[in-house]
């Protein structure tokens, strides 16, 4: 495991706690991710029930493969990455849903899905005649050819739509940190930028992950812990293929441009922190 690979779980990991954290407030309290094991305890009672959850077949193997409260401390404090693949494939499991090969799978049978027929065809056809000296504007028109036909015989990608926020909705209260749902079709994630309805700031929340069902959800922050903050009203907008990439807790300065995007749903910060 490389360290970006590494840096990439490890966020994961925090963004799936979290997720719990708001699901069941009164289980789950909030982890200061240092380097004091004790509280990373509630982490891994967390990752204990996702995994009972999840149903897995090797579900006793993950779960006492599920890293120690010290190893949990040195991941977080002092970026250690794993190199033990029964744990990898733990922590793969809480934060992704799959183990590691499963996660890369996916990810390598849709890049190849995406590949058009013709590029390697091409490339094979290309290094034949070079070799044997034979390219001709015959060879030329039947790659053109070939290429004109995948062209045209490919089912076109389709397009993200209906991306909607289910909850909160307009003129509700809210506390500081919630979960916010909604629904999108052909979209694998969703970004939610939340502003304060008075000012210029546009605050980048967490990456959300699209389920299955076109479903999602995801926690989001309104405001700061500042009580000044409290009665403030917010504007979220959820927005999927932005045309530059987002960071969570980027700040810009404007809605972002996106391939599409929600309608503005605006509530009122409560006095509640979540």
């Amino acid at each position: 495991m490389t360290e970006r690979e590494m840096q990439a779980l490890r966020e994961d990991i925090k963004k799936k706690y979290e997720t719990c954290r708001l699901q069941k407030p009164g289980k789950y309290p909030k982890i200061k991710f240092n380097s004091y094991p004790a509280a990373y305890a509630h982490l891994q009672e967390s990752i204990k029930e996702e995994l009972v959850k999840y149903g897995q077949t090797d579900t006793q193997q993950a779960v006492a493969a599920i890293p120690s409260t010290k190893i949990f401390a040195k991941i977080f404090h002092e970026n250690y990455v794993l190199k033990d693949e029964k744990i990898i494939d733990t922590c793969y499991l809480y934060a992704r849903g799959k183990t590691r090969d499963e996660f890369y799978e996916v990810a390598d049978g849709l890049a190849s899905a995406n590949m058009t027929q013709t590029g390697p065809l091409a490339k094979n056809w290309l290094s034949n005649w070079t070799t044997t000296g034979k390219i001709t504007l015959a060879g030329v028109i039947i790659l053109a050819g070939l290429a004109v036909h995948r062209a045209t015989t490919q089912p076109a990608t389709l397009s993200a739509s209906g991306l909607v926020i289910d909850s909160p909705t307009n003129d509700s209260i809210v506390p500081r940190q919630l979960l916010a749902r909604g629904k999108v079709t052909n979209a694998s994630t969703v970004w939610i930028v939340v502003r304060n309805a008075k000012a210029i700031r546009y605050w980048v929340q967490p990456e959300i992950k699209v389920n299955g069902d076109g479903t999602w959800k995801g926690p989001i922050y309104i405001g700061s812990e500042d009580k000044a903050d409290i009665g403030m009203k917010a504007q979220i907008r959820a927005f999927v293929g932005p045309a530059k990439s987002l960071t969570e807790g980027e700040v810009l300065y404007s809605w972002p441009e996106a391939q599409l995007s929600s309608g503005i749903v605006e509530v009122v910060r409560g006095p509640k922190d979540n």
